[in-house]
């Protein structure tokens, strides 16, 4: 099963996009350089913390990059990656994979080393972990985007990404503040210090473009929509560590749930889920080319501002390096939904009257399927969010839609 919802379909908006929207296959699924021309620096030491024992961490990150006399952008966005292992094992060294292949596309890429271990005999330590991971990752790309010159980056354009713990410290990065850790366990900066002004002394700011999402999760509660970013996601349907979708005790939101709750807020989203799939899916090399691809495409699609929508069960290697161009033909006129919020009757205004419609709940379930209308009944529609598709020969479109 897949469906494509075209979010934005407009092709190097304004100027701000000009250097990364390139027309070659920089930024692809394509290696755009070769092995020899990516340059590794290893051990850089960013900061240094308290660990879970008392002693003292220090804390290093490993670059790759293509090599600033052969490239010849002047900045380049960045992709930092985060490693697993449930907040007590791992090693920077697991991402590798995924940071040599982005390098090899034109970006930046950083793996990062944070503080591990919580006490397994007390589960409320390992939000004590989770804590410390996200004061390091923070320590880390503002360490980044101090030394920003040093390897041609682009400031504006920093990606975050990780696979099970790690996913869940980019989502945390993203979404997660001292106030919510702070509702979760009062007094937890008092006890581990400030969330964002441990590890190291830098003083750095910095927003984040998109998440690059491999098995991962986050706290409900801590998404808002003024923060809302772009993801690229990868999740087994039958992962039993990480759920894909709403945890059974509501607690956290997995790729899945992350997915349609994007799509509800007109944020740009992309999934592939493996049916069947445990936790850890197209991990091997293969798969991290095909990850890595998706990956790739999705943040070009960010930086030309024509991201598509992509829900798949199966693996879709992508082909953005033969686009060029995407761009609405100028004889469609806009689609018009009205009334929105509506009771029992929904309008749609400027049918052609070759369009298919259809309607999913949050939860991905197909409600309204393949039906041409331009005046449609829903009064059998509980109360509720809704994502409307409407596709034709040439464009898709989805709208939020409330049943009232």
């Amino acid at each position: 099963m897949k469906y494509y919802i075209p979010l934005a379909i407009l092709f190097l908006a304004n100027s701000m996009f000009a250097q990364l929207c390139t027309q070659d296959s920089r930024f692809t699924e394509l290696e755009y350089f070769t092995d020899s021309e990516i340059d590794t620096i290893i051990d850089i030491k960013y900061g240094f913390a308290t660990n879970h024992l008392g002693g003292t961490d220090s804390l290093f990150l490993d670059a790759f990059f293509p090599n600033n006399i052969i490239d010849t952008l002047s900045a380049r966005p960045v992709v930092i990656m985060i490693h697993g292992g449930g907040f007590s094992g791992g090693q920077k060294e697991d991402r590798w994979g995924e940071c040599f292949e982005l390098a090899k596309r034109g970006f930046v890429t950083f793996s990062i080393g944070y503080r591990l271990g919580w006490n397994q005999a007390d589960p409320t330590t390992q939000l004590l972990a989770m804590y410390r991971a996200h004061q390091d990752i923070h320590a880390a790309t503002r360490y980044i985007v101090n030394n920003s010159s040093s390897y041609k980056i682009d400031t504006n354009w920093i990606f975050v990404g990780g696979t099970s713990a790690g996913a869940n410290t980019a989502n945390n990065l993203v979404y997660t503040h001292q106030s919510d850790y702070e509702n979760i366990y009062p007094g937890i900066g008092s006890l581990l210090g400030n969330l964002n002004t441990s590890t190291n002394s830098l003083t750095n700011t910095f927003s984040l473009k998109g998440v690059f999402n491999n098995w991962g999760s986050v706290f409900v509660n801590d998404i808002e929509p003024s923060e809302l970013v772009p993801q690229i996601a990868f999740h087994g349907e039958a992962d039993t560590v990480v759920s894909i979708d709403t945890a059974s005790n509501g607690n956290r939101m997995g790729s899945r749930a992350i997915h349609y709750h994007l799509l509800s807020e007109n944020i740009c989203s992309d999934i592939t889920v493996k049916p069947g799939g445990g936790h850890g899916v197209y991990a091997d090399a293969n798969g991290t080319v095909f990850r890595t691809a998706r990956a790739s495409c999705f943040f070009k699609s960010i930086f030309c501002n024509s991201c598509i929508d992509h829900y798949d069960t199966t693996i879709v290697i992508p082909d953005c390096s033969t686009i060029t161009s995407i761009e609405e033909p100028q004889s469609l006129k806009e689609w018009v939904v009205s009334p929105n919020p509506f009771n029992d009757y929904l309008n749609i205004s400027n049918l052609t009257g070759n369009e298919k419609i259809f309607i999913y709940g949050l939860d991905g379930a197909l409600l309204l399927n393949n039906v041409q209308i331009t005046s449609e009944n829903l009064a059998q529609l509980l109360p509720g969010i809704y994502i409307l598709m409407i596709k034709s020969d040439t464009k898709m479109k989805y709208f939020k839609i409330i049943k009232e």
